[in-house]
């Protein structure tokens, strides 16, 4: 969805336990280069630095937040507990793009491809603080801690 065009231009948190650092990240990229950023998050790791959108918002910063919510950590897949919904599911209807209207920045919640690519687009154009909720299927793609079985696979030789 998003090209990847010069070295250099990426930085990613990486796996394992560093949730919550991305919009620190974009706000450091922001403030450094002048360039449009994107953020692309989780709907967890939005809920460890979420408010950081006040900072951005505060200082106009160039930044667009893509928050894919999928309803939980690893798909939100646990089963409900007595009364209480399991420790890693979310709301998947949650709006998380109301904090970024409550600091004054633009904010979208789309919910297939076309919408994604159109509001994606008038987002980065616009220079301005952005959050595009973009809801998913819950069952949807697999946490990246899995990435293990879109390596190639190699031929033996005989």
């Amino acid at each position: 969805m998003i090209d990847m065009k010069l070295p250099r231009h990426r930085l990613d948190t990486g796996t394992w336990g560093v949730m919550g650092i991305g919009l620190g990240y974009a706000i450091a990229a922001a403030v450094e280069t002048g360039q449009p950023v994107v953020a692309l998050e989780g709907d967890s790791a939005f809920g460890f630095d979420g408010m950081e959108m006040e900072t951005i918002c505060r200082y106009q910063l160039p930044v667009t937040v893509v928050v894919v919510n999928n309803g939980g950590i690893y798909n939100g897949t646990d089963r409900q507990v007595a009364d209480q919904p399991g420790p890693t599911m979310l709301d998947a209807k949650a709006h998380y793009e109301k904090i970024a209207e409550a600091f004054g920045g633009d904010s979208y919640f789309v919910t297939t491809a076309d919408e994604m690519e159109r509001i994606f687009n008038q987002a980065m154009a616009s220079g301005r603080p952005n959050l595009i909720n973009v809801a998913i299927d819950p069952a949807m793609g697999k946490e990246s801690g899995h990435i293990g079985n879109l390596n190639p696979k190699l031929a033996l030789k005989k």
